[in-house]
């Protein structure tokens, strides 16, 4: 698959091995950073965009240094289609790295919308109030459907279909302003997709 010696891996292997027990134990802690899973070309750019975001993150102090370069990876299907996401620790007692999670969030979530994809964290009420309207309003035919299966709302819709708005407060008013632009962009109208 024209993939060098993996004898250049094996550090980074030794360091995959030990983050495992400082994320996986108790008192470790970490998040991760998805696009959509695609061919492999775009997740390896998906990992410089990630690495390059996270360095950003370390140097402010936000999250601890793993030294930006942390993604997992994985081929599927015949080496077809890829996932990779963008791992980075923090520790849940540092206000500092508490308070950079949703700004993060938000930073890598309009890197993922700039490259025509769907971040995969879709499922968290508030990227979705963001990405439906990019993606055919799908969250408005989630609500009637749920409306029709369950009118009390004995399900939790948290994770399906509620919406709830992002604390831009604390992210940067350049990523805001790009956010904006690419929702103006890329979604669609009641004729159909953006032209």
């Amino acid at each position: 698959m024209g993939v060098p010696a993996i004898g250049s891996m094996v550090f980074m292997n030794f360091f995959r091995v030990t983050a495992i027990p400082m994320v996986f134990r108790m008192g470790g802690l970490f998040s991760t950073a998805l696009d959509r899973n695609d061919t492999w070309d775009t997740q390896l750019d998906w990992a410089e965009i990630g690495e390059s975001i996270k360095q950003k993150w370390i140097a402010r102090g936000g999250i601890l240094d793993d030294l930006a370069d942390n993604p997992f990876m994985a081929l599927y299907e015949s080496n077809m289609w890829a996932h990779c996401e963008e791992i980075f620790q923090y520790d849940a007692r540092d206000p500092k790295h508490l308070a950079s999670l949703e700004p993060m969030f938000i930073e890598f979530s309009v890197a993922a919308i700039e490259k025509c994809m769907e971040p995969l964290s879709a499922t968290d009420a508030r990227l979705r109030k963001i990405v439906s309207p990019l993606m055919g309003h799908y969250n408005e035919w989630q609500k009637k459907v749920s409306a029709l299966v369950d009118a009390n709302r004995a399900a939790d819709t948290g994770m399906y279909c509620d919406e709830v708005d992002f604390d831009f407060s604390k992210v940067e008013p350049e990523l805001k302003a790009k956010l904006d632009r690419l929702v103006e962009k890329f979604k669609w109208s009641e004729d159909g997709p953006p032209s």
